[in-house]
Order: C-alpha cells, then structure tokens, then sequence
C-alpha cells in the first residue's frame, strides 16, 4: 500500500503543523496542482490545475467547483494587501490581478520591451509590492526572451497615488524560491 503523503524534512516541516491537526487529502481530480491561496473572510481554498487550465475553488466539505476557467495556465497564486487575488498565468506569460468585480487587470507582462518567459511564484511584500519568479523556460514553448530568472515588481503605494504606473525591478539569477 502506497502511503498517502510523504514528507522529506519532517523537522523543516514540523514548525508548520498543529499537534493534532492530521494532514488529509482534498481532492485528487487533478494532475499537477500548483499555487493554494486562503481567503479566510470567504472560507474558500483557491488553487490552480495547471494542465487543465482552470484554478479552483474549495469549500470546506464540498467538492471544488471552477473559479475561472480557462486560466492561461494559472500557477502562482496569492493576495494583495487589499484582498484580491494575484495569479502567475504561465501560458499567457504575464502576471493578473481579480478585481472584486471580477475583471481581469494585466500588472505585467513585459520588462524592457520583452515578454515574460513563464510567470511561476508570486508573493507580496511588506511595500505591497508584488514579488515574481520568472524562470528561464516556457510553459511548453522554447526559446525564453529573457536572460535572467527572476524578476522583483514593485507597486509602491506613494507610486500608485501619484499615478506614477513605472515599475522597478531586479533580475537575480537562478532562483529557487520566494519568501
């Protein structure tokens, strides 16, 4: 019998469980799922199926219903200070942000006149700044434009009030993770 879950570094891993919280499976209807968000306000799990192009919604005890379909890939997914949800969609190369009404807003998708290469990890940071890995490879395409792996985008908030749209950015090579 194949066990159900098999963690690598328990002692890594330890600090980020609840003594008696077990860990269970949620849904298996998925290939390759990538990028969970909590909107705790909404008691939903966000979280995308790569391959299958949608990102879903879990509700505790119900099976996961489609968010959006299709997603462009979604992978990387998190929230912005003000509660919206920011996605990495790997196949259409670019970075999104779910207004509260639904609509769709492109925060990036170029840098210095070319496309991103496969938008990957997302997280925001203490400047409400979004925080991307953008690795050197394609989402199923080759022939990445961009020379470095990842790239910092920052929104500041003194930025935004201005209207000021201009964005910085420092490429780092080869990362491995965000934090």
């Amino acid at each position: 019998m194949q066990k159900e879950f098999v963690v690598l570094n328990f002692k890594r891993f330890r600090p980020y469980l609840v003594a008696n919280a077990p860990l269970q499976r949620l849904y298996s209807g998925v290939m390759w799922a990538e990028g969970p968000v909590y909107f705790a306000d909404l008691g939903v799990l966000l979280f995308s199926d790569v391959p299958g192009e949608k990102i879903l919604r879990y509700v505790d005890g119900q099976e996961p219903t489609v968010f959006r379909q299709p997603s462009g890939n979604a992978n990387g997914n998190t929230r912005d200070r003000q509660g919206r949800l920011l996605t990495c969609e790997s196949g259409n190369r670019r970075v999104t942000r779910t207004e509260y009404d639904g609509r769709i807003t492109v925060l990036a998708e170029r840098y210095e006149g070319k496309r991103l290469n496969s938008p990957n990890d997302i997280v925001v940071s203490s400047d409400d700044g979004p925080r991307l890995r953008n690795p050197q490879r394609l989402h199923g395409k080759q022939g990445a434009e961009r020379d470095r792996a990842a790239m910092c985008f920052s929104h500041r908030p003194e930025e935004r009030r201005s209207g000021d749209r201009n964005r910085r950015a420092r490429q780092t090579q080869r990362p491995r993770l965000l934090a």
